[in-house]
């Protein structure tokens, strides 16, 4: 059985919601405010509009293409803090239940060149939750074990 996906086409991600531009002024703040508005209503509208009736999905994996006009060096955390508000935008369309690390698997980011048509290609792929599977335990909860690498020893 092939899973379930859905790809979204979006603009590409406004300098400004980038994890490396911080707003140093009133007016950067106000427009990192508008362009995360308009790229989380854009990827609110492409879900709705690709209309998955199995949506809310449980668990998902998201696949980002970016294509930029211009070939130069890309870092990828940046890239992927970028698309925050269009994953938040997928959460609003129901398309999946929460954008958290136990509902939203990310891979790692892939750049390409289209000089005349720049773009975010967002690949969701419904993945299928076994009932018996392990689960993961959270980092610091119940029956968490600190490693002890001999510091102070």
């Amino acid at each position: 059985m092939t899973p379930e996906s859905v790809t979204l086409v979006l603009p590409l991600p406004h300098k400004s919601l980038s994890p490396n531009k911080q707003p140093a002024t009133k007016g950067g703040r106000i427009q990192k405010a508008r362009e995360t508005k308009k790229l989380r209503a854009a990827s609110c509208k492409a879900a709705r509009d690709a209309q998955i009736d199995t949506a809310p999905w449980e668990c998902a994996l998201a696949q980002a293409v970016f294509f930029h006009k211009v070939n130069r060096r890309r870092d990828p955390d940046n890239a992927m803090g970028s698309l925050k508000a269009a994953y938040d935008g997928l959460v609003d369309a129901h398309l999946i239940v929460d954008d958290d690390w136990r509902h939203l698997k990310r891979d790692e980011p892939t750049f390409e060149i289209d000089r005349d048509w720049p773009r975010v290609e967002l690949t969701i792929t419904r993945q299928i939750v076994k009932m018996n599977a392990p689960q993961i335990v959270n980092p610091g909860g119940e029956g968490f074990i600190p490693l002890d690498l001999g510091a102070g020893s």
